[in-house]
């Protein structure tokens, strides 16, 4: 189905909201994160195999929201533990300097 990954993904203390940018429709919840990719959960299942425009919302300091931009590859998709969810398993692409260092600041703040 899918190939190992190259770096280790960390859990977040909470699942951020994920989003399509253009749409503002929810697709899931990033339940892990790298540099290089994430795992969602979500209600429905994702397609694999396509590219996605996503934004990752955040709760910062105060209850600010901040979101963050991710285009991402969507690798693999599976029926979660639990069958009325699934996980999908995605590839950043394009992913700028910038946005890489806030992913990596969020991991720091945010990993269990």
């Amino acid at each position: 189905m899918y190939g190992d990954r190259n770096h280790s993904r960390w859990s977040l203390s909470y699942c951020p909201r994920v989003f399509d940018r253009h749409t503002q429709v929810t697709v899931g919840h990033m339940v892990n994160v790298s540099p290089y990719g994430m795992m969602l959960v979500s209600k429905r299942p994702i397609l694999p195999y396509r590219n996605y425009h996503l934004a990752a919302q955040f709760c910062v300091d105060d209850g600010v929201r901040i979101n963050i931009s991710l285009d991402a590859h969507s690798v693999w998709n599976q029926r979660d533990i639990n069958p009325e969810l699934y996980d999908t398993g995605f590839q950043f692409i394009h992913a700028d300097p910038g946005s890489k260092m806030r992913i990596l600041s969020l991991i720091n703040d945010l990993r269990e």
